[in-house]
């Protein structure tokens, strides 16, 4: 989230460049919060929803190693739900995660009257 509101921060242009900067910030920040409000969202649906036998499984652990299991088998979900995002992306879950993200930016600004270039 931090980098998406980085991003947001600093636009290549403006679709109407008659906007003072009121303007702009109201728009940036109405961007914003449909990004955050959809991030929160997919976070829900893909942490707890698509998991929820694995986080019965994670705490239904008991008796000794018990927290070596149940934190092994929450690394799993973490994993699965927020794969980690690098250069060097060769796995389809981490794929269809980062597809995700940026298909909510770019709904985001659509939304609110604009147009991202550059990213697909």
């Amino acid at each position: 989230p931090t980098s998406i509101s980085l991003w947001l921060d600093n636009p290549t242009s403006w679709t109407d460049p008659q906007a003072d900067e009121h303007e702009k910030q109201v728009i940036v920040n109405n961007i914003r919060r449909i990004v955050f409000t959809r991030i929160h969202q997919v976070a829900e649906r893909r942490m707890i929803s698509n998991h929820r036998p694995e986080w019965q499984v994670a705490f239904g652990f008991s008796g000794t190693g018990s927290s070596f299991d149940r934190a092994k088998q929450m690394a799993q979900i973490y994993n699965a739900a927020a794969p980690s995002i690098s250069s060097a992306m060769d796995n389809i879950s981490t794929q269809q995660f980062l597809d995700e993200i940026i298909g909510i930016v770019k709904e985001a600004v659509e939304e609110e009257g604009g147009s991202v270039f550059g990213i697909s």
